[in-house]
């Protein structure tokens, strides 16, 4: 069912590239798959296993939990059955919708997972669950990428749905843009990566000019002016958005531009691929590893696409990473 090997991760991130995508029934089945050999930890950065989806108000599977697993969620959600639990411990953090809570199942469950609205509470459970030895699988939402970062996770499905687009073209279009971010060259050269990490420890950017490590001296990349055309490199400590790539564009200046990770990329494909056919470059110190990309073919009103157009126009963005196509049964839930 799952043609990929997970027994070597510690955590497992799996992000859609839009709603609906199906990442919970992608879950569901990763879950009946690896579940038989492992304990599990489920967490979420977006509120799942609702009956129906918040934005669009249509059915949602539940997210399956096998006997034994940790769940991260909050009190609130946790259903009180008699035999259902046997551990829930408070984190002593909020969300809006209540303090949140580690539990342990004591029987298989559909469950309701909150999710994790700060950073911070997201790598303690991520931690406490890895001193579990547990493989956590997080339900990324869709609109929050940064959470599927390699410095979280050690690695990411991504799922591909007919919900995101309404043609083919369009779906391979959004499916090869990710790609195409998760794919960027990784930096290798020491004076690169040196800058880079004053940049992080000081949270501002620095660069390379004529040959020098610097801090960049302007009060932010947009008071620079065309002072921006000495700097060969510059390290962002933050996120790279389609506002400082038009600013760069509208310069013509093309340097590159370091990143933490592809996570911290927040820009439209047709600028990121104009700065870059321009001669500018994007490299990132921490590459995703991706696991796989997985494609759920038919879109929440029944339409089906071409599973094996999909799957082949996607397989060549995706590279080496395995592509498959992947579809609800009823053992995934309602």
């Amino acid at each position: 069912m799952i043609p990929i090997t997970l027994d070597h991760l510690g955590s497992l991130a799996v992000v859609g590239i839009a709603k609906n995508v199906g990442k919970t029934t992608l879950i569901n089945q990763i879950s009946r798959s690896v579940g038989k050999t492992r304990q599990l930890g489920f967490v979420s950065v977006g509120i799942d296993g609702e009956s129906r989806d918040a934005w669009s108000g249509r059915p949602k599977p539940a997210v399956l939990v096998p006997e034994g697993s940790w769940i991260a969620t909050t009190r609130s959600l946790i259903q009180w059955e008699e035999g259902c639990w046997d551990d829930v411990k408070g984190l002593g953090s909020y969300s809006l919708m209540g303090e949140l809570v580690l539990a342990h199942t004591t029987r298989s469950i559909p469950v309701k997972l909150a999710g994790m609205s700060h950073l911070g509470d997201l790598e303690r459970v991520l931690r406490l669950f890895r001193e579990k030895q547990l493989l956590t699988l997080v339900d990324g939402a869709y609109d929050r990428k940064t959470f599927a970062r390699p410095a979280l996770t050690d690695g990411m499905i991504l799922v591909v749905g007919g919900a995101a687009g309404r043609t083919e073209s369009e779906i391979i279009r959004k499916a090869n843009h990710w790609l195409y971010q998760v794919k960027l060259p990784v930096c290798v050269e020491r004076e690169k990566i040196g800058m880079f990490q004053r940049a992080t420890q000081e949270r501002q950017m620095w660069g390379i000019r004529k040959g020098k490590k610097n801090r960049f001296p302007f009060s932010s990349l947009f008071s620079s002016g065309s002072g921006i055309r000495d700097w060969d490199v510059l390290g962002i400590p933050g996120a790279l958005t389609n506002k400082m790539l038009h600013f760069f564009i509208d310069h013509a200046c093309y340097p590159t531009l370091i990143l933490s990770d592809c996570t911290h990329l927040f820009a439209a494909d047709y600028i990121l691929r104009t700065f870059l056919r321009q001669g500018g470059q994007v490299e990132v110190i921490h590459p995703i590893r991706m696991m796989g990309v997985a494609i759920n073919p038919t879109n929440p009103e029944g339409k089906k696409f071409d599973a094996d157009r999909l799957k082949g126009a996607i397989g060549e963005a995706a590279g080496e990473a395995p592509v498959w196509v992947f579809e609800k049964n009823p053992d995934d839930g309602v």
